[in-house]
């Protein structure tokens, strides 16, 4: 049952980024404008002293943080399902298969991205989505040798 349950969360995180990937220019700015000013409104309210003078500087940031965090999580969904359905293989397998399954998803979404209105491939988009990547591999092999070494 989990082996399917972690494939559906896969598939719905590649629908999303798909989705996210296949906005407009536009419609992509609009959103990550929308997160950037409720993060300084946010701010705002918890430091008052804090101005929103580099909002253009903080909605790049956001968008290149937006890549990192869904990789990040896309790796951790990956090597999760990996583990559910392919009980005999070794860990670093699943190390290597999420790598290629991850970079590989980026270059492609990016390549996508040549199609839509306005939108463009970046090689940097690609280079953070990799270290999301890693990242997320990483925190889920310190985590899943947390729970082995706790089981034993």
């Amino acid at each position: 049952m989990y082996k399917y349950l972690s494939w559906i969360a896969v598939i719905v995180c590649m629908g999303f980024i798909f989705y996210l990937s296949h906005q407009p220019a536009t419609t992509s700015n609009q959103l990550s404008t929308g997160v950037t000013h409720f993060i300084i409104n946010l701010a705002e309210n918890i430091f008052p002293d804090v101005s929103n003078a580099q909002d253009v500087r903080l909605n790049s940031k956001i968008r290149k943080f937006a890549h990192f965090f869904i990789y990040f999580i896309f790796s951790l969904l990956v090597m999760y399902a990996l583990q559910k359905s392919r009980k005999g293989s070794h860990l670093i397998q699943h190390v290597f298969l999420t790598i290629t399954i991850c970079i590989s998803y980026a270059v492609l979404d990016e390549m996508h991205q040549l199609f839509i209105i306005g939108r463009g491939a970046q090689i940097t988009d690609v280079f953070i989505d990799s270290l999301g990547v890693f990242s997320g591999i990483f925190v889920y092999l310190l985590t899943s040798r947390r729970t082995i070494s706790n089981e034993r």
